[in-house]
C-alpha cells in the first residue's frame, strides 16, 4: 500500500542532505514485452468486455471471505444502497441509512490499567499496551474458537507505518530531528493488535479492555521465530542472532490473510523504509545490487542512527530478515509469532488462503511495487480439518510459484524451486533459501510478468475465481497483456479462473474485470457507472458472504488529479450485464486511505480501517492548501477536539434498521 508521506513525514522513512539513499531501481522495464497496437486493441476488446469467460462451480473455499457463504444459498445480493457523492472534506461519509461507529482509535487502551490517551505524554512502554498507529488489514475470529458466536470475537489488526509529523507535536532531538524516545514510540505503535470485542446491544461492537486475549505484537520488542527453508541460513544470521532463528519485530504490516485453522497472517510490505547507511562504501557490490533491487532507503538520523541493525553496512543480513509473511495464533497470547519463509521474501500485499481440490493449501500474494510480480504458494501436504495441531507448520513445506500472464488470455504459474531452469548456482542460487530470500531475482530469471503494483488478491466464495487489484504504475512505458496502458495512473482489477477449478493447477485463464478511471482516460466504459461511482487506484479487496466484491482505493497525494475525490469504498459487479459497474459506498476524510475491509459472518457489520487521516495530499485540498501536521492538521477526525490530532481508527458500519449490509 503506497504512502507518499513515507518519504517526507515518517520517522521510519525520511532522507536528509548528505546521506546515502539506497533507493535505486534496476532497469526492470527491459524485461517488459513490447506489443503491437493491434495486440493491445485485441486485448482491450476481449479483456474489458469479458469475452473470454470460463464458468466454475466454486470448488475452492476462500478463508479471507466470511465462512457463512453456504448458508446464503450461493445467491448474489444486489448492491442497492444510495450512492455516496464524491468530493473532499474533513469527515467520513457512508451511504444513507447506515451508521459508522468508531471502535478503536490510535492510543486507545487495551488494558484497564491505562487511562485515556494523551498524545502530549506518550511513552514506548505505554504504546505497546495501546491500539497502534495506521491500522490496516483486519480479521475476525469467533470466541470460543470452535463456535460461530456472533456476540464475542477476536479482532486482529495490522499497524503499518508511522507519520511523525502527525504523531508528535514537535521533534525532540538535536537539530530538529526526532529523538530516540519518539522513534521508540513509533516502533512500538507498529506491528499487530489482537483485541477481544463484543456486541454492544445497539447493533455494533465495543472493545473488551480487560480481556486476557488482548496483546500487541510490536516492531520494537516482540521476538518472532523464523521457520521454513531460510531458518538458520547463513544469510539470516546476525550479531544479535548468530543462529538465524529469531528476529525482533515485524514492520510495515500492510494486508494479510486468515488460514483455515484460524491463525492470522500479517504481511511485511515496504521494509525498504527502515534501512539506511552513511557508509555505503562498506557494502559489497553484490549486496548493494540486492539492496537496490529491493528499493531500500530511509533516514539515517532515524532508526540506523540509534540501532546498528538497521544500517546494512554494519549488519548486512538484517534486511533479509524482513519482507516475510508472519503467522500469529490469536487464541494463545503466549504463542510466539512465526515468519514463514517458504512464502518468499518481497513486499507482501495480502496472503489469501484457499483449498485446492486435494485439500492442499494455496496462498495468493502480490508484491506491491512498480513492475513486480504475482505469486502463489502451494503446500506439500493437505490441511487437516480434524486436528489443528497438524497444520501448525503447513506453511513451511511447499512450492512458491510466480505468474506469467500470456497475451492469449492464459496464465502460467512457474515454480520457484532450486534447480528449476535457471535457478541454479551458476546464477547465484545455491539453495532453496537463496531463492526465497531473493524471490524477485528468481522471478526475473523465470521471466515473470512485471505488473502495475499488485496489491490485494481475493477469491470469490461463490465461484472460486481469483481477483487481483493493480493499484497504478505511472512509471510504465511499455505495455504487456495485463498492463495495457502506459503511464497507468488509475490501475485495474484482473480476474483469474484456475484450470479445472483447482487452485493448485499450474495454469488458468485471465480476464480484465475493470480498468480504473473514467472512460475518457481508458477506463472500462459503462453507461451505468456514475461519476461518483468511478473508482481510481483499486487497493484492498473483500468479498462478503453474498458474493459481492468490495474495493477500497489508494490514490495517494494526487487524488485531486485522478478522481477529484478522497479515497473510498466501492462495490463492483463481477458478473451479468452490469459486470464491471462500480458504486461508491463510503468516502473517507481528507488525507486518509480506506483499508482492512472485513464483514461479520452475518454481514450485519462491516469493519473498515481509516488510515492516515490528515496525511496524503492535504496541500491539494483547496480549503486547506498546506502541509498537514500535529498542531495544524487538515482534519481532526474522528475526535474533532482542539487538543487531539487526527487518529487512524477502526470503524464498524451497520444499517440503521439492523438488517444485513
Amino acid at each position: 500500500m503506497r504512502n507518499d508521506n513515507m518519504s517526507k513525514a515518517g520517522v521510519i522513512g525520511e532522507c536528509e542532505e548528505g546521506t546515502v539513499n539506497l533507493r535505486f531501481r534496476d532497469e526492470k522495464t527491459l524485461n517488459d514485452k513490447v506489443f503491437s497496437a493491434l495486440a493491445r486493441r485485441d486485448f482491450l476488446r476481449f479483456g474489458a468486455a469479458g469475452a473470454v469467460m470460463l464458468t466454475v462451480n466454486g470448488g475452492g473455499k476462500s478463508f479471507a471471505a466470511p465462512k457463512a457463504a453456504v448458508s446464503h444459498g450461493k445467491k448474489r445480493a444486489p448492491s442497492d444502497f444510495k450512492e455516496v457523492s464524491g468530493g473532499a472534506d474533513a469527515r467520513l461519509h457512508v451511504a444513507e441509512g447506515y451508521v459508522a461507529d468508531i471502535l478503536l482509535r490510535w492510543g486507545d487502551p487495551l488494558t484497564p490499567t491505562l487511562g485515556a490517551f494523551n498524545p502530549y505524554a506518550q511513552s514506548p512502554e505505554e504504546q505497546e499496551k495501546r491500539f497502534g498507529y495506521n491500522n490496516d488489514f483486519t480479521a475476525l475470529f469467533p470466541l470460543p474458537r470452535d463456535a460461530k458466536n456472533p456476540d464475542r470475537m477476536l479482532l486482529c489488526v495490522n499497524h503499518e507505518y508511522p507519520i511523525s509529523a502527525l504523531m508528535f507535536n514537535a521533534p525532540e532531538g538535536e537539530g530538529g530531528a526526532y529523538s530516540k524516545k519518539q522513534i521508540d514510540i513509533a516502533m512500538s505503535a507498529l506491528g499487530v493488535t489482537v483485541a477481544e470485542i463484543k456486541r454492544d446491544g445497539k447493533g455494533g461492537f465495543s472493545p473488551v479492555i480487560e480481556s486476557p486475549y488482548n496483546r500487541r505484537i510490536s516492531f520494537r520488542t516482540t521476538a518472532i521465530d523464523i521457520s521454513g527453508p531460510a531458518r538458520g541460513h547463513a544469510r539470516m544470521r546476525t550479531k544479535d542472532d548468530p543462529k538465524g532463528e529469531t528476529v525482533i519485530g515485524t514492520v510495515q504490516n500492510c494486508a494479510g490473510g486468515v488460514t483455515p485453522w484460524d491463525s492470522y497472517l500479517t504481511c511485511e510490505e515496504n521494509i525498504n523504509y527502515v534501512f539506511s547507511t552513511r557508509t555505503p562504501e562498506k557494502i559489497s557490490d553484490e549486496e548493494m545490487k540486492k539492496l537496490r533491487r529491493f528499493d531500500f532507503g530511509g533516514k539515517p538520523q532515524g532508526l540506523s542512527e540509534h540501532y546498528d541493525r538497521f544500517d546494512p553496512a554494519k549488519e548486512p543480513n538484517e534486511p533479509n530478515r524482513f519482507g516475510w509473511v508472519v503467522e500469529i495464533d490469536p487464541y494463545d497470547p503466549t504463542a510466539t509469532p512465526v515468519k514463514r519463509t517458504a512464502l518468499g521474501r518481497f513486499k507482501h500485499e495480502g496472503c489469501t488462503c484457499v483449498l485446492a481440490k486435494d485439500g492442499r493449501l494455496v496462498a495468493y500474494m502480490g508484491d506491491d511495487q512498480h513492475f513486480e510480480y504475482v505469486y502463489k504458494f502451494v503446500s506439500a501436504r493437505p490441511y487437516d480439518r480434524l486436528n489443528r495441531e497438524n497444520n501448525r507448520n503447513l506453511l513451511d513445506e511447499g512450492v512458491l510459484h510466480v505468474a506469467v500472464f500470456e497475451e492469449n488470455g492464459g496464465v502460467i504459474w512457474k515454480p520457484l524451486a532450486f534447480g528449476n531452469g535457471p535457478l541454479t548456482p551458476e546464477n547465484g542460487f545455491h539453495s532453496q533459501a537463496d531463492i526465497l530470500i531473493d524471490a524477485r531475482q528468481a522471478g526475473d530469471l523465470l521471466q515473470a510478468t512485471p505488473t502495475d503494483r499488485p496489491e490485494d488478491i481475493e477469491v470469490d466464495p461463490l465461484t472460486g475465481k481469483v481477483y487481483v487489484s493493480f493499484t497504478m504504475n505511472e512509471k510504465r512505458e511499455q505495455t504487456n497483456p495485463v498492463s495495457p496502458r502506459p503511464k497507468n495512473v488509475h490501475g485495474q482489477i484482473l480476474e483469474i479462473t484456475p484450470e479445472n477449478d483447482d487452485h493448485a493447477s499450474s495454469s488458468g485463464v485471465w480476464n480484465m474485470l475493470l480498468l480504473g478511471g473514467p472512460a475518457a482516460e481508458g477506463g472500462t466504459p459503462d453507461d451505468e457507472t456514475t461519476a461518483d461511482g468511478t473508482l481510481s487506484c483499486p487497493d484492498n479487496l473483500a468479498f462478503d458472504a453474498f458474493g459481492r466484491l468490495w474495493v477500497a482505493t489508494d490514490q495517494g497525494k494526487n487524488w485531486h488529479e485522478k478522481s477529484g475525490s478522497t479515497d473510498g469504498l466501492f462495490t463492483v459487479e463481477t458478473s451479468g450485464e452490469k459486470r464491471g459497474k462500480s458504486r461508491r459506498f463510503l468516502r473517507a476524510p481528507i488525507g486518509s486511505e480506506v483499508t482492512g475491509v472485513t464483514f461479520t459472518p452475518d454481514v450485519k457489520n462491516l469493519f473498515v480501517s481509516i488510515q492516515h487521516p490528515g496525511g496524503d495530499g492535504c496541500e491539494n485540498w483547496e480549503e486547506f492548501a498546506r502541509e498537514s501536521c500535529f498542531s495544524d492538521p487538515a482534519t481532526r477526525w474522528p475526535d474533532f477536539k482542539p487538543d487531539m490530532p487526527p487518529r487512524p481508527s477502526l470503524v464498524v458500519i451497520r444499517r440503521e434498521n439492523g438488517e444485513a449490509i
